[in-house]
């Protein structure tokens, strides 16, 4: 029996992440040093842009995107972001999440990227590294030697 996709898509929990880490950042407990404000975005736009290159490898390779259904998957992505993580989607997505807790200037509101770094790492990754393993075998089993999950 293979494993299932998590209920909630990973776009889904970033968004809903964000929308906590802004939350307890109001909250003001463990407020950081003030750091210049092109900081923070520069470090959103990092993820964003890192997230973007991968999508547009997926589509340039006619590969789905979808995180929730792997039958789809026809090629087996190694270069470009590929190449320095398997995961550059969801890489983006953390450094995004980094980016947006270190704007609302609290500790508090580095939770969620740990919530969501425990989330995609041990359920959403484990169950995509399950079905490509069984979908490209020894091509995927190379891969992972030669490319680690984040970075």
């Amino acid at each position: 029996m293979s494993p299932r996709a998590p209920f909630i898509p990973p776009l889904a929990l970033v968004i809903l992440l964000s929308l906590v880490a802004f939350g307890l950042g109001q909250l003001h407990w463990i407020p950081l040093p003030n750091i210049p404000a092109f900081v923070p975005v520069a470090i959103c736009l990092l993820g964003a842009i890192i997230t973007a290159l991968a999508f547009m490898q997926f589509r340039r390779h006619n590969t789905s995107v979808n995180p929730m259904q792997f039958c789809n998957n026809t090629t087996l992505l190694d270069s470009g972001v590929f190449a320095w993580s398997r995961n550059p989607i969801y890489l983006g997505m953390l450094v995004f999440l980094l980016g947006a807790a270190l704007f609302n200037r609290d500790g508090m509101a580095f939770i969620p990227c740990v919530v969501f770094y425990i989330w995609i790492n041990y359920w959403q990754i484990a169950v995509e590294e399950f079905h490509l393993q069984r979908q490209f075998g020894t091509l995927y089993t190379q891969y992972c030697k030669k490319v680690r999950r984040w970075l």
